[in-house]
């Protein structure tokens, strides 16, 4: 079942394309990569998937609704974002970071239910890394980092989870548990996982469905 879909959809920076003519389906359950060279578009077609920038032309549905038109805790509750750039975590423990991800969920004042740390603690066992979480965030190596950040997004509870070049700054071994650690999620939860991925051979053994960018097209 399709969870996200673009509809005649151009990306890029004010009225200069980037992408154009994308047509995209987030589906329950697949793990779908984009996949292309440096400077080929991925992050503007994934920031646009996520409602961070704005369609040159046409539009992103969630569920037959125009993400523009969802307020930013109901998409929460439906969409989380993994991007590239570095997260500072100050003194937070990774229990803290993690538990970042219940914000759609809490009241006012952000409390934690016995409910919410239960999810906490469930999304950093799937991911590998519950013996972390009483370390500080910032001493983590960044293949620990990014499985933290993986659980935030997991701890949201959403439909579909974006990701920008996960793998980045990983030794190899990370990257290929990294990327089946999503492979499980998506399968295991029905989450529909995007994301994208410089490595040829990672995208082709373990995802889904690939979409190739280049010169502007796809």
């Amino acid at each position: 079942m399709s969870i996200l879909e673009t509809k005649s959809l151009s990306v890029g920076y004010g009225n200069k394309v980037v992408v154009d003519n994308l047509q995209i389906e987030g589906e329950e359950g697949v793990l779908l990569c984009i996949l292309g060279p440096n400077g080929a578009g991925k992050t503007t077609i994934l920031r646009t998937l996520a409602g961070l920038l704005q369609p040159v032309e046409g539009a992103v549905c969630i569920k037959g609704n125009e993400i523009s038109n969802i307020d930013s805790k109901s998409l929460a509750k439906e969409l989380s974002v993994v991007l590239t750039n570095k997260f500072d975590g100050g003194l937070m423990t990774v229990f803290e970071v993690a538990s970042m991800g219940r914000y759609p969920h809490t009241g006012f004042f952000g409390k934690l239910t016995k409910k919410d740390t239960e999810k906490v603690i469930d999304a950093l066992k799937t991911v590998n890394a519950i013996h972390l979480i009483h370390r500080y965030f910032d001493e983590l190596s960044d293949g620990e980092k990014q499985k933290v950040l993986i659980a935030r997004a997991l701890v949201q509870e959403p439909d579909i989870i974006i990701l920008d070049e996960p793998t980045s700054h990983l030794d190899i071994k990370h990257r290929l548990e990294l990327v089946e650690i999503l492979k499980v999620l998506s399968r295991e939860k029905g989450i529909s996982v995007i994301l994208s991925l410089h490595e040829i051979d990672i995208a082709l053994k373990s995802c889904d469905k690939v979409v190739l960018v280049n010169k502007n097209t796809v």
